[in-house]
């Protein structure tokens, strides 16, 4: 296997990633709209769920066609993800559901295994559930447990980061190690 294989090899995990934050993303999104149109809930809810659905559907299908859009798949889906949810958030009243997609923004925010897509969506998560501490009507239930519940956030992120960076250590040895094999079979073949 040569570098150009490796490349090629990123490249295809790259577009799997995005096809798994696309399931995701696209799958939990369709539940919380059914989930808030049957249960009732106002129409500015079922809407924040249908925004990110809509728009990770039109951006999956632009990134299979252009390029461009598929580097930018994750960074687009988390925005439009933690966007809807702080514009509910602040228009609407926020639930406890906001404070779940703020961990769930952190999650998804990891699939890439990227430095900067996660130290992203961590932000991202972090205003999501300021939005929440803020707003949500019954402040009593939470005035006492407001740190406690930022606290395993930043947990989450923190292993997240953990993990991502020793998978990156990993993956640089194993693209020297594939740089040292690449070189040592050219010396091979011209010493043959």
């Amino acid at each position: 296997m040569g570098v150009g294989d490796v490349e090629k090899l990123m490249y295809e995990q790259f577009s799997k990633k995005n096809f798994i934050l696309f399931v995701t993303l696209g799958a939990s999104s369709l539940i919380g709209a059914i989930y808030y149109y049957l249960t009732g809930q106002d129409a500015l809810k079922t809407i924040s769920m249908t925004i990110p659905l809509t728009t990770s559907i039109i951006v999956f299908l632009l990134s299979k066609k252009i390029l461009f859009f598929e580097k930018l798949f994750p960074w687009i889906i988390i925005g439009i993800t933690a966007f809807a949810t702080i514009f509910n958030g602040v228009v609407g009243d926020p639930s406890i559901v906001t404070a779940g997609i703020a961990f769930f923004i952190a999650g998804i925010a990891s699939v890439h295994v990227s430095m900067r897509i996660m130290t992203y969506g961590f932000a991202l998560s972090i205003a999501v559930m300021i939005i929440f501490l803020m707003n949500y009507p019954y402040q009593e239930q939470i005035a006492s447990s407001k740190g406690s519940l930022m606290l395993p956030l930043i947990l989450l992120a923190a292993g997240f980061f953990i993990q991502i960076k020793q998978t990156k250590k990993l993956e640089e040895q194993v693209n020297v190690f594939t740089v040292e094999q690449e070189k040592r079979a050219k010396r091979k073949n011209i010493s043959i």
